[in-house]
C-alpha cells in the first residue's frame, strides 16, 4: 500500500504542467510580444481585432509568442486594439490602448542607462546585437548598457536579433538618441569677500563638468574695475581683487562654458573695507579735533611724541576730540606731529601746522 501511495504522489508531481496564462502584450518595433507562461502548446491561435494572425507567429516558446509584421499587416489600429490568444481552446483577451512603430531610448551624455531585454531566459536562445555607429552600447547576457560620450551625440540605429534552438528568429529595430548632458558646470565655492583698500588678493577658481571632460573657458561677465580674471585653461583660473582709494563695493559674476554650450556661473559680492586715516586736525580752544576714518572704539593719541590719551573727551570711528589748552595738549607754534595708535597697533600720523 505504501509503495502504491508513493507512486501516486510521484506521478502527480511529475505529471504537473504549467497552466497557460497571458501576463502582458506589448508592441516592440515590428513585433507584437505576448508574454506569459505555458504558451507552447499544440493548439495556439492569435486574433487581432477579430482577424486571425496565427500565421505571423515567428517565435513560440513556453513564455512568449512573437508575431512579426507592420501595423497594417497585423491589423493594428492606432488605439483600442483587441488581442485574443487561444491556448488549447482556452481564450485570453488583452487590450492594447496604443501602438508604437519604434522603441526610442533617450540618453544624456555622461549617463549610463541599463535596459533589460524581456525576451527569454532559456539557454536555447541566442541574442545578437549591432548598432550602425559607435561602441557605447554593450550587450551583457540579456542586458543592454548604454554609456554615451560627446562623440556619440545624435541618433543611432540598433538591431536586436533573437534566434531559438530550432532556427526561428525575429528582429527588432530601435533608436538611441544621445543628447547633451543637462547638468551645469560646477565651480568651487567662493563666498562674499571683505577686502581692504590697498590689498591685493588672489582667488583660485576651479570647475567640474559632470557631463564630460570638454575644454571649459572662463569669462568675467560682471565685476568692478579692480577685479581681473586670468583663464588658465582646463576650467581653472585666478581672480585678482585689488581695490584702491575711491573704489566701491560691487558684485562679481564669472561664466564657465564648454564646447557644446553647457555652462555654469559663479557669483559673489565684494565689500570694500576702507583703511584707517587721519584727514584733518584743528585746534579750536579748548578742543583739539582729529577727523578721519577707521579709528575704531579704542585709540591712543600723542602730540609731538607725548601721550595725551587722558585728554580724550569723545571718540567715534571718524572723529576724536581732546580737551585742554595748548600746553596741556603739548601743542607748539609751527609743525606738530599728531599720532593716533589704533587697537591693532597701527599708527596713523599727521603733521598739523599751528599758527
Amino acid at each position: 500500500m505504501l509503495y502504491l501511495l508513493l507512486l501516486l504522489l510521484f506521478g502527480q508531481a511529475f505529471g504537473q504542467t504549467t497552466q497557460p496564462s497571458v501576463d502582458k502584450i506589448e508592441r516592440l518595433s515590428k513585433m507584437l510580444v505576448i508574454s506569459g507562461q505555458g504558451l507552447r502548446a499544440e493548439r495556439v491561435r492569435v486574433f487581432i481585432n477579430g482577424v486571425e494572425q496565427t500565421s505571423r507567429i515567428t517565435l513560440l516558446t513556453d513564455r512568449q509568442i512573437v508575431l512579426s509584421g507592420s501595423d497594417k499587416r497585423l491589423g493594428l489600429r492606432t488605439e483600442d486594439n483587441e488581442v485574443e490568444v487561444l491556448v488549447n481552446g482556452r481564450r485570453y483577451t488583452y487590450y492594447l490602448i496604443k501602438t508604437s512603430a519604434v522603441q526610442n531610448v533617450r540618453v544624456e551624455v555622461g549617463q549610463t542607462v541599463t535596459l533589460e531585454l524581456d525576451i527569454a531566459d532559456d539557454d536555447d536562445y541566442k541574442l545578437t546585437f549591432s548598432c550602425d555607429r559607435g561602441d557605447f552600447v554593450k550587450l551583457e547576457k540579456n542586458l543592454l548598457r548604454i554609456s554615451p560620450k560627446r562623440q556619440d551625440l545624435g541618433l543611432t540605429t540598433c538591431k536586436l536579433k533573437v534566434t531559438d534552438s530550432g532556427g526561428l528568429s525575429t528582429e527588432m529595430t530601435f533608436f538611441i538618441e544621445v543628447v547633451p548632458c543637462g547638468q551645469p558646470i560646477l565651480f568651487n565655492p567662493v563666498g562674499d569677500l571683505l577686502v581692504s583698500v590697498g590689498e591685493a588678493r588672489l582667488i583660485d577658481l576651479r570647475t567640474e563638468n559632470p557631463c564630460g571632460t570638454d575644454q571649459i573657458s572662463l569669462r568675467l561677465v560682471v565685476a568692478p574695475n579692480y577685479v581681473t580674471l586670468t583663464d588658465k585653461g582646463n576650467g581653472m583660473g585666478t581672480l585678482r581683487v585689488a581695490p584702491i582709494v575711491g573704489d566701491t563695493s560691487g558684485r562679481v559674476i564669472v561664466d564657465a562654458r564648454d564646447t557644446v554650450g553647457l555652462f555654469g556661473q559663479l557669483s559673489f559680492g565684494i565689500q570694500i573695507k576702507v583703511g584707517a586715516s587721519i584727514n584733518s586736525v584743528i585746534y579750536l580752544k579748548p578742543n583739539l579735533l582729529i577727523e578721519g576714518m577707521g579709528f575704531g572704539n579704542t585709540v591712543r593719541v600723542s602730540v609731538n611724541n607725548q601721550d595725551i590719551s587722558a585728554r580724550i573727551a569723545a571718540q567715534t570711528d571718524r572723529s576724536i576730540t581732546l580737551r585742554g589748552n595748548k600746553k596741556k595738549l603739548n601743542l607748539k607754534r609751527g609743525p606738530n606731529l599728531i599720532k593716533v595708535i589704533l587697537a591693532t597697533g597701527e599708527a596713523l600720523e599727521y603733521v598739523y601746522d599751528l599758527n
